[in-house]
């Protein structure tokens, strides 16, 4: 594309492992394949330099959003410049800044061990002004087309930037009037190339104070108004005549019993009772490779039963059946595993759970179950290019079912 290298130069930044996605001013010409490495320093979680293993190996993975809003993941190899300051080094080589717009891309160093993934950092692809006339690489077909519009309005843009700078060096370019802060019109004058004074003001004086008006006509009555406010309680009466008193009435008969009065205020707490005799010790439950009776019953009064699948060598960025040692199959209850890598060399044991995925790796493990009439099978699947080592992995599933 006739990049010309504009922003082929080395860029250095910093990466805190457990740290946030950084945005960086990192800038590189869309399709240009002639840029010096990316240096990155990688930080512990402590802040100092993160000491690289002997052995280790470091990658970068890039994720790109093309024209059409679909995302292309990318991954590389990265150098391992300074084992002893945590630096790694990584070369663009060009597919990485195919399509314009924002690149998000991690890093991850895969030891013996483990691996470690930094978080993301971000860098911009401008689009580059190629000539039209040019043949573009056959990986850049897919967008070119799209691009050509793009350039012939940049073009456009820069003959009108061009021509408005030669009526400046010419003098023949005119600004309109503006009024100053001085309250003055201030006008531009091409021999001194600035704008100046005129000394004439953009707003009069004031005029003098005109006569008064004679008075108007009377206006028509306004509309009824609302009822006032209730006046004030007038003065005690005075006190009435003295009533002799009646003789007394016979008792009433028995009123219904009212309603219940409310609840009384709650009692102290009892004092604590005696133990209890300690009891009956409780049925231990014994995994097996072949089908058991759990003793637990399900919803529907079925009996649950239990086997255990062993798995010697995991399937390898693929899927695999395994069948399991079941006659009667009705329906699975529940289902869950484990898969487990011992090194050769120092010993120790990686564990991970099933079923899993990693979403910034975009690596996972599936399990199912999977039934013909009533036998069944365990569908393992695998994915993600870290895979290739899965092959090592051994698993352990467990799953507990109903038969029919």
């Amino acid at each position: 594309m006739g990049a010309g290298g504009l922003m082929n130069k080395p860029y250095e930044l910093k990466l805190e492992l457990y740290g946030r996605c950084t945005a960086t001013n990192i800038r590189y010409v869309q399709g240009d394949i002639n840029v010096y490495p990316l240096y990155i320093t990688l930080l512990g979680k402590d802040g100092g330099r993160f000491k690289l293993a002997e052995g280790a190996l470091a990658a970068l993975n890039f994720l790109c959003t093309k024209p059409d809003g679909s995302l292309l993941k990318l991954r590389g190899q990265a150098l391992i410049a300074d084992e002893e300051n945590g630096v790694v080094s990584y070369l663009i080589n060009g597919e990485e800044v195919y399509y314009p717009g924002t690149v998000i891309a991690t890093v991850e160093v895969i030891t013996a061990a483990k691996r470690l993934t930094w978080p993301g950092f971000t860098f911009d692809v401008i689009p580059c002004i190629a000539d039209p006339s040019a043949e573009p690489p056959k990986s850049m077909a897919p967008w070119t087309a799209g691009v050509d519009m793009r350039f012939s309005e940049l073009e456009q843009r820069i003959v009108d930037i061009d021509e408005r700078m030669g009526d400046l060096a010419a003098g023949t370019e005119s600004f309109s009037p503006y009024i100053g802060v001085n309250g003055n019109w201030h006008e531009w004058s091409p021999e001194g190339g600035e704008f100046v004074d005129t000394g004439v003001r953009a707003q009069g004086n004031d005029g003098e104070k005109g006569e008064a008006g004679t008075n108007g006509e009377q206006g028509i009555p306004g509309e009824k108004g609302e009822k006032g406010d209730t006046g004030a309680i007038g003065p005690k009466g005075d006190k009435g005549d003295t009533v002799a008193i009646g003789p007394k009435g016979d008792k009433g008969d028995t009123g219904a019993a009212g309603p219940a009065g409310p609840a009384g205020a709650k009692g102290d707490k009892g004092d604590v009772g005696a133990k209890g005799d300690k009891g009956d010790k409780g049925e231990s439950l014994t995994y097996s490779h072949y089908p058991f009776d759990t003793g637990k019953i399900w919803i529907d009064g079925r009996p649950i039963y239990c086997v255990v699948a062993e798995i010697s060598a995991m399937p390898n960025n693929s899927e695999e059946y395994f069948p399991l040692p079941i006659s009667d199959y009705n329906e699975c209850i529940s289902l869950q595993g484990m898969m487990f890598r011992i090194d050769p060399i120092s010993g120790g044991k990686t564990e991970r759970r099933l079923p899993f995925f990693d979403s910034l790796s975009w690596e996972g493990a599936d399990i199912q179950v999977k039934c013909t009439g009533t036998a069944a099978s365990i569908k393992i699947s695998t994915t993600g290019e870290f895979w290739n080592q899965l092959m090592f992995y051994m698993g352990r599933i467990i799953i507990e079912y109903t038969k029919k």
